[in-house]
């Protein structure tokens, strides 16, 4: 059994009322969504007033840049991402990195060193976008191939026996 710790950012019961705590709360779901962080909110129906107050202004302030789960949706997602493998090839200025995924996932992001920048010619039949040092697979399943090639002019950040750092 797949067992994932998903900590509480904000929680109702501490002072001052959650409906009085909204920018602080946005602001906070800015600075760990930059990171690709989980912001979570406990909010017990006890109390309607400020409570359901704070839900509708959280979620107006964050719907542009959030995606919103319950906590089967956290779980599955999390258990098909530690499923997910890869492999990597250098290949003199180039490298090709092979994903097996075992369970569909949507939204998968890669950290790539900084040098690396995505060849879209003959590129996987996946929807791909980089973003400086982050790539995001929209959609993926199976296994797919990545190509990356090096920035012209860059040094790169490892030696060829040093592994390459892709983070998951």
């Amino acid at each position: 059994m797949d067992l994932f710790e998903l900590p509480i950012t904000v929680e109702d019961e501490e002072l001052p009322k959650l409906g009085d705590r909204v920018p602080q709360a946005v602001e906070l779901a800015q600075r760990i969504g930059r990171y690709g962080g989980c912001f979570v909110v406990l909010i017990h129906p006890n109390i309607l007033d400020h409570k359901l107050e704070f839900e509708k202004r959280f979620v107006e302030g964050v719907k542009p840049l959030a995606w919103f789960g319950s906590i089967s949706q956290f779980g599955e997602w999390w258990a098909a991402r530690n499923e997910v493998a890869l492999d990597i090839a250098e290949e003199g200025e180039r490298y090709q990195l092979t994903l097996h995924v075992s369970k569909p996932l949507s939204g998968l992001t890669l950290e790539v060193p900084q040098e690396w920048t995505f060849d879209t010619r003959g590129a996987a039949p996946i929807s791909v976008e980089q973003i400086g040092q982050k790539v995001i697979l929209h959609e993926v399943r199976g296994t797919s191939t990545l190509r990356f090639s090096r920035t012209h002019g860059s040094t790169p950040k490892h030696k060829s026996l040093t592994p390459i750092h892709v983070r998951l």
